[in-house]
């Protein structure tokens, strides 16, 4: 029998930001513009200021993760706040009843 969501959440087996990549040509585009740049540019680099260079790319991926888990919670907590709405709205999920 398949886990449901809940347990494989549980069991740390889902990890939506490790999941969650965009799918469009462009995304992947300007991520690899992105990557020749930036390669280029540490080859310019003194080693001195590679390693700042270096260490300026890891502060912005901090950033970048505190963002996605806050993007990552918001979404949930509205999704979880339209679910609750329409549970407890009382006027149903048919187009019938109104």
């Amino acid at each position: 029998m398949a886990k449901t969501l809940l347990q494989q959440l549980y069991d740390g087996e889902i990890y939506p930001a490790e999941q969650t990549v965009p799918q469009s040509p462009q995304y992947r585009e300007l991520c690899q513009k992105l990557g020749e740049e930036k390669q280029h540019l540490r080859e310019q680099l003194c080693e001195s200021d590679r390693e700042r260079f270096d260490a300026m790319e890891n502060l912005s991926q901090e950033i970048e993760n505190l963002y996605s888990y806050d993007d990552f919670s918001c979404g949930f907590r509205l999704g979880a706040g339209l679910m609750i709405e329409a549970f407890i709205s009382g006027n149903g999920f048919s187009r019938d009843s109104e």
